[in-house]
């Protein structure tokens, strides 16, 4: 599913859908859109802010959960909350991607996927800053899902 501002109102109902009429589904994947190509055509219609749909995305924390398995991709660690950050899945390229000046000193940016090019100049990313690493921070290895926890 591609998180937009079209998507968000419904996000709750339809991932509810997904679970009750697709049990066998062993996987949602919700992919932050990607200010490019034809979304360009409907950037008033689909702009969202990354910060919103964090939270958006943290009031479903128990539907998420219920779901077997859930990834969030194109979405930086300061968008979401910790809770979620194990979700989190570095997807992005790093040639589409970029990290803002503040970011340099962000203790996770080692485990960030950043923010997509085309979200900071379409919105200018003005509402995502560095965060502080939790204590309990537990850490994969793996480049693409960085952050351990969470289910499955």
């Amino acid at each position: 599913l591609v998180l937009s501002a079209l998507l968000l109102p419904v996000l709750r109902s339809t991932l509810l859908f997904i679970r009750a009429r697709f049990p066998e589904a062993d996987r949602v994947t919700l992919l932050f859109i990607e200010l490019e190509g034809r979304a360009l055509w409907r950037l008033g219609e689909l702009k969202v802010g990354m910060a919103e749909t964090g939270r958006a995305l943290d009031s479903l924390y128990g539907v998420l959960t219920a779901l077997p398995e859930v990834r969030l991709c194109h979405l930086p660690l300061c968008a979401l909350p910790p809770r979620l950050w194990p979700f989190a899945w570095r997807t992005l390229d790093p040639r589409k991607v970029v990290f803002k000046l503040e970011c340099r000193d962000c203790p996770m940016r080692p485990h960030c996927v950043g923010v997509h090019k085309a979200y900071a100049r379409h919105t200018g990313a003005a509402d995502l800053h560095p965060v502080a690493a939790p204590r309990d921070l537990a850490v994969t290895g793996d480049e693409y899902r960085p952050i351990a926890g969470g289910h499955r």
